[in-house]
């Protein structure tokens, strides 16, 4: 074997375990990535579908004095969120479009027969578009609330997006620079054998 099939293999070999290593490194926080979004997602959805059924317990008004104060505690439309409250299986508030116009809010299927608690779920609309939505379902004062609160996939998906191309890229420059970092090393490295080799075919010459 000569020095240059040596020091393609062993170029090979560097960068090829650097690339291995990145796409489990990449795989690691892509899926940690995409865990916390939906979770912070979660937490955030619940916190506000607690706040919510809060105030639906305890009104007393009709509720379109109470949307109004959804309207003015919460701003679902500005948020881009899905606020729809249902007693007793009777719809009795939903928001408007988003600002983002993400989906459209008359097109999400109602929550049905839910057990009590909290559930996340992920719902797809028939327009394509996909929503993750806290459902909240309590039973006070002799009445079933039910309160869901979504947030369109959307802004998650462009975000995993945009991380997948960096880490696409990233493994292109790693590539490339291990590729000349492994040559360089490679060189260095049998660069004694290479002189020896030129000292033998010196003195094979003089024979």
């Amino acid at each position: 074997m000569n020095t240059r099939s040596l020091k393609f293999r062993l170029v090979t070999w560097y960068a090829g375990w650097l690339a291995v290593l990145f796409v489990v490194f990449g795989i690691f926080v892509y899926q940690s990535l995409s865990y916390y979004l939906k979770d912070s997602l979660r937490e955030a959805l619940a916190r506000r579908a607690r706040q919510v059924a809060d105030l639906a317990q305890r009104t007393t008004m009709d509720w379109k004095t109470t949307g109004r104060e959804i309207q003015t505690h919460f701003a679902p439309e500005a948020n881009s969120r899905l606020t729809r409250v249902t007693i007793d299986n009777a719809i009795v508030y939903v928001s408007g479009p988003p600002g983002d116009a993400s989906f459209d809010p008359r097109a999400v299927p109602p929550a049905g027969k839910v057990p009590p608690g909290e559930s996340f779920v992920r719902r797809s609309l028939p327009d394509g578009s996909v929503l993750y939505v806290v459902v909240l379902s309590r039973v006070a004062r002799g009445r079933h609330f039910v309160v869901e609160e979504g947030f369109s996939e959307g802004p998650i998906r462009e975000t995993l997006g945009a991380w997948l191309t960096v880490l696409v890229l990233g493994l292109v420059i790693l590539i490339v620079i291990a590729g000349l970092g492994g040559f360089w090393l490679a060189q260095k490295a049998l660069h004694p054998v290479d002189r020896i080799i030129d000292s033998a075919r010196r003195i094979s010459s003089l024979r």
